[in-house]
């Protein structure tokens, strides 16, 4: 078990999928540390009630806010890997929702790319693909794509948070959350590991009205934004956007 504020969460060992279960084990409170730390901040200062978990992989991230009793929809678009997540759900009495859609900035189908034991690392982004698959056997499955505005619209739930980890296609789902952004006005921490994007991210967010810091972040800290010029060379690879009237 691991524990995460007040709540300890179970994770199983089983034999036959031992690789995937210690992987998720050591990476739900030992990965991206300041990633945890600052959703920790954010929930001990009660900023968040409703969270969206893109790019959800097998459900960590949403464990961790289902064990607070956070309302939580989880974005995964690899369809395979309900199960695992449904199983994980059922071990702690919690409630998960997994939506099986791509987000970007459009809407229809798209080929979801990923390697068949690190689905972490599946993509739709072309480009990401391609450097994929010098590295690794590709599998390919044929996924619905929608933005995240229609997503909101159609279903009546509105974030507070947004944590974004689509393996390059950060990007179009910023250009497909613009209503979000000006309307909701969430915290959003996401990867960006495509440098040649970050321009284009940062001049988004900075319109309307985003700053964008390093992590981890607290509310109350002294706001140190990023420039254009640095987000755009830094090496790190998660940050927060923060809107600037919080």
């Amino acid at each position: 078990e691991v524990k995460f504020r007040s709540s300890k969460i179970l994770m199983p060992l089983r034999p036959e999928k031992m690789w995937l279960d210690w992987d998720s084990a050591v990476s739900i409170l030992g990965h991206d540390q300041d990633v945890k730390e600052t959703y920790i901040n954010l929930l001990n200062a009660s900023l968040v009630n409703v969270f969206f978990d893109l790019g959800a992989n097998y459900g960590t991230h949403s464990l961790l806010f289902l064990s607070q009793g956070i309302k939580t929809v989880s974005f995964e678009p690899n369809n395979t890997l309900n199960e695992n997540f449904e199983f994980l759900c059922r071990l702690n009495n919690l409630k998960g929702r997994m939506e099986n859609v791509a987000l970007s900035n459009s809407e229809g189908e798209i080929n979801l790319y990923f390697p068949e034991n690190e689905s972490w690392l599946g993509t739709i982004e072309a480009g990401v693909a391609s450097d994929l698959n010098t590295k690794h056997k590709l599998s390919i499955l044929k996924v619905p794509v929608t933005t995240l505005d229609k997503y909101v619209l159609e279903n009546d739930i509105y974030p507070d948070l947004l944590k974004i980890d689509t393996e390059g296609n950060e990007l179009n789902v910023f250009k497909g959350a613009q209503t979000i952004l000006d309307k909701y006005r969430p915290y959003i921490i996401f990867e960006s590991n495509t440098p040649k994007d970050r321009e284009e991210i940062w001049d988004l967010l900075t319109r309307h009205d985003y700053l964008v810091l390093g992590l981890p972040f607290k509310l109350g800290m002294d706001k140190n934004p990023y420039d254009r010029a640095t987000f755009t060379s830094l090496k790190q690879f998660n940050y927060i956007a923060v809107p600037k009237e919080k």
